[in-house]
């Protein structure tokens, strides 16, 4: 549905963000790119139909691309509320078995560390990048930044239909 919206409202603005001196906006084409991105990097991460993304983020572009990227490919996006405790991060990462976490920012990456021993089914974090749009990702335990291939909408499509229900 998100794709549909993307194509219809093409050059019209999806969302903003605040820059330096005023609100820069994002249009839905931009957005249906990221989206799609963000998708091709949770597969390159091994995500599949099914599997939980945890993000844990205070409110931003970032995190609603990743949570629509998620739900594309078949997996679940789970929240984690930016301010839980490390309990309450084990809970979610544990009761989602989530695969991959994203998380917000070095702050919130401590929180992670501390519970790291018991959340078995955590394979990769990956941390939002604070730098201005177009949203970047920094995986910790990949070899250097997630790669963004750039395949064409179709290939993509064709791909997820070749997935079991």
């Amino acid at each position: 549905m998100l794709q549909r919206t993307a194509a219809r409202l093409s050059d019209k603005p999806a969302y903003f963000v605040r820059g330096p001196e005023r609100w820069e906006g994002t249009s839905w084409r931009e957005y249906g790119l990221q989206v799609r991105q963000a998708a091709r990097a949770l597969i390159s991460m091994g995500v599949q139909r099914g599997d939980a993304v945890a993000i844990l983020s205070f409110n931003r572009p970032e995190w609603a691309i990743t949570a629509f990227a998620a739900m594309s490919i078949g997996a679940k996006p789970a929240g984690i509320y930016w301010t839980s405790s490390v309990d309450d991060m084990a809970y979610v990462l544990n009761h989602s078995k989530a695969k991959v976490l994203m998380v917000e920012n070095a702050e919130r990456l401590a929180g992670v560390q501390a519970c790291a021993g018991r959340v078995p089914h955590l394979r990769q974090v990956v941390m939002f990048k604070t730098a201005p749009p177009p949203p970047t990702y920094h995986c910790l335990n990949c070899r250097g930044p997630v790669s963004w291939p750039r395949l064409k909408p179709s290939r993509m499509r064709s791909w997820m239909r070749a997935w079991p229900s």
